[in-house]
């Protein structure tokens, strides 16, 4: 399996830019007060983080990523998690022509984001 560095950043990915608004988000350097790896999971869990002052769109973000293994392995599963709408209750039927263009759409640029990270390879780190 993943080592435990691997599933922190699994953990971990989504919370600074789930907190940027909060009065204290969490950062990189508050990671590092509390002594996390920066090599093993600061830096993956900020290369992860979706910066707005970076200007890079996803697939630039994606790019920027792939060459740390642990950031590129989580992404993986972030992707595929993302591409399942089941998981947020949706009965495909049940939404608008609008929504569905949308969300084949979302899972289109997912799956070639996907695509892109599988040239690289996946390993298990």
């Amino acid at each position: 399996g993943y080592s435990q560095y691997t599933q922190a950043v699994a953990y971990l990915h989504d919370v600074p830019e789930d907190t940027a608004n909060n009065p204290e988000p969490v950062t990189a350097r508050m990671l590092l007060s509390l002594d996390f790896d920066y090599d093993q999971i600061v830096e993956p869990v900020e290369l992860l983080t979706h910066y707005p002052r970076l200007g890079l769109d996803k697939d630039q973000q994606i790019r920027r990523l792939a060459p740390n293994l642990r950031s590129r392995a989580v992404k993986r599963f972030d992707l595929i998690h993302n591409m399942d709408f089941a998981r947020l209750g949706l009965v495909w039927e049940d939404l608008t022509i609008e929504d569905q263009a949308y969300s084949q759409e979302a899972i289109y640029a997912y799956a070639r984001r996907l695509a892109y990270l599988s040239t690289l390879g996946f390993p298990i780190v």
